[in-house]
């Protein structure tokens, strides 16, 4: 599936898909991806997978976190996105 570099509103770097669905959040994916982990992890002890890392924005924000889980896997399939945290990390510095 090809993904096009789309800047979010805040200027957070983001893509989307050739029908125009955006990977993250077009406004804030920060607050979006930390809001998503607190309403999903009630146990930091555990293993934690994430099936698909596209900005790797949910994985980051686990660092905002006071007690982090055992190990964190980020499995990405999309050849295409597997480019985008180095373009992300390019694109703010």
């Amino acid at each position: 599936m090809p993904f096009v570099f789309s800047p979010c509103k805040d200027g957070s770097p983001n893509c989307k898909t050739e029908d125009g669905e955006f990977l993250h959040s077009h406004y804030n994916p920060q607050k979006e991806a930390k809001r998503f982990l607190e309403s999903q992890v009630s146990n930091w002890e555990s293993n934690l997978f994430f099936l698909g890392g596209g900005f790797l924005y949910h994985p980051e924000s686990l660092l905002e976190f006071p007690v982090l889980p055992k190990s964190v896997v980020v499995w990405e399939p999309e050849i295409d996105l597997q480019k985008f945290p180095y373009l992300k990390k390019k694109f703010l510095n």
